[in-house]
């Protein structure tokens, strides 16, 4: 007798990996699971894992992750999202994901690159970096990150609706 029940038949077509290494890469494509990449990682590490997902034989979807802000413009994104992302920063940074030796951030560039990889602006200025993502990286799927500390609800809500209808 079966002490655990029988999952469904379309199980595997609704589970995903998170990858973080080569070897994690290889195991979803190995057993035939949708893959998603952290957003703490690069662009040059999501090329690695998503050559050896394809090498070990995985057919399935590709996601990205990314904590993304949208407002109207680019300047109301980044005023709104900038306390969020310095403690996020911050964050990391006593999680020893960003090294203690790093120089702080200088600019708005700075302060969105790796590791934080933050999408912050438009509606069209976050698709276009989405495009510039997918050209280097041909992805199905991508898994935005949208509630941060700092972040008010509200603020989420409306903009996520200005994304969709860009």
């Amino acid at each position: 007798s079966r002490i655990l029940p029988r999952p469904a038949d379309d199980l595997k077509d609704r589970c995903w990996i998170a990858v973080n290494s080569v070897e994690s890469a290889g195991i979803a494509g190995r057993m035939h699971y949708h893959v998603l990449f952290s957003h703490l990682r690069t662009l040059d590490q999501y090329q690695q894992y998503a050559a050896a997902y394809r090498a070990a034989g995985g057919r399935g979807k590709i996601a990205i992750n990314r904590p993304v802000h949208v407002a109207v413009d680019d300047e109301t994104a980044w005023r709104q999202a900038r306390p969020a992302i310095e403690t996020l920063y911050h964050c990391f940074r006593q999680e020893g994901k960003i090294e203690a030796t790093r120089p702080p951030p200088r600019s708005r560039a700075d302060w969105c690159a790796h590791p934080l990889n933050f999408l912050v602006g438009s509606a069209d200025t976050v698709i276009r970096e989405l495009n510039a993502i997918r050209q280097r990286i041909p992805f199905d799927v991508a898994n935005f990150e949208m509630r941060w500390e700092g972040l008010p609800e509200p603020l989420v809500s409306t903009y996520l609706v200005a994304l969709d209808e860009a």
